[in-house]
């Protein structure tokens, strides 16, 4: 019985990374979505996006930034994914715009053009790409002076800017109701000291997950209106979006559900993916308490083998 405790202390850890994958792959198959508390920063970057305006005759748009790359999908690919939702299903029109990241050009233009297909939304008219910008001060202080002059054409037809009906009006920041920054770098800090700072612009922030603590004052400060943290702000915010798409459903705005199995890369949803991490996070619990266990039962068996020796 000793030799079994002493094991539990010592378990291969190669064992545990297989009971791991097994745990993982699994959930991934049979998995369901989760129903999580929606946090405040959540709540109140939706109520963010509910207020601004960007119909069609308001003639103002909302700025999405998609400055990540392939390593941060999972959390930024599902952030973008359930804030495109949101915009589509209340007919606001948007732009992607990658900022010093060109794999975020590629990756936001390929979910929202996927999204659009669903949603009924028409490139040039409802939305529109800006492409890949430098982050560089330069730009940011003459983009926001003159859009249409620093992306002189759009990011996925290289046509002239000012020639699609979703740029009449659109001149300055002052015609971006709302910025929102899905990001995987530092990106926020240039937006807040070079635009939010300066403009007043609204700034929502949507991050990974070891990113949280240091946007905090700044969510404090009223400098950022809301924050999605990582994959539980991607579940909590699809969460409010699905419940928004189930009212169109029963209203018939919309007639089928949306099925996320359809996003190329991004076949699970993010409310799914919680449950996933939830059970990789119970199987390395259920290992560290096992070898607690393992350790506290083999002193208790050792210390009455110490008292007999000094009797």
């Amino acid at each position: 019985m000793h030799e079994f405790f002493r094991k539990l202390q010592h378990i291969d850890r190669r064992w545990i990374y297989l009971v791991l994958l097994i745990g993982l792959v699994t959930t991934l198959y049979v998995g369901w979505p989760v129903k999580p508390e929606v946090i405040p920063y959540v709540q109140n970057l939706y109520d963010a996006v509910e207020a601004a305006p960007a119909a069609e005759k308001d003639q103002q748009l909302i700025l999405v930034g998609c400055t990540f790359s392939a390593s941060t999908m999972p959390e930024n690919g599902n952030q973008l994914r359930a804030l495109l939702r949101h915009l589509m299903l209340r007919g606001k029109r948007f732009a992607i715009i990658a900022i010093a990241e060109p794999q975020g050009a590629q990756f936001g233009a390929d979910i929202a053009g996927t999204l659009a297909e669903e949603y009924g939304y028409e490139y040039g008219k409802d939305w529109i790409s800006f492409g890949y910008k430098p982050g560089t001060l330069a730009f940011f202080t003459a983009f926001v002076n003159n859009i249409p002059g620093n992306v002189p054409k759009d990011g996925l037809r290289g046509e002239p800017i000012t020639g699609y009906e979703i740029m009449d009006g659109i001149r300055t920041i002052r015609d971006i109701s709302l910025v929102i920054e899905d990001t995987s770098t530092a990106s926020i800090l240039s937006w807040i000291t070079f635009v939010q700072g300066k403009y007043r612009i609204k700034l929502g922030y949507t991050c990974t997950g070891v990113m949280v603590a240091e946007a905090i004052p700044f969510l404090d400060s009223g400098q950022l209106v809301g924050m999605l943290p990582g994959m539980k702000g991607a579940a909590d915010y699809e969460k409010l979006v699905d419940e928004l798409e189930a009212q169109a459903l029963r209203g018939g705005e919309k007639k089928t559900p949306y099925d996320p199995s359809t996003m190329p890369l991004m076949k699970n949803s993010a409310r799914r993916l919680m449950f996933t991490q939830g059970v990789a996070h119970i199987i390395i619990i259920a290992f560290i308490v096992l070898g607690n266990v393992g350790y506290f039962l083999s002193r208790r068996r050792r210390h009455p083998a110490k008292e007999a020796s000094h009797d």
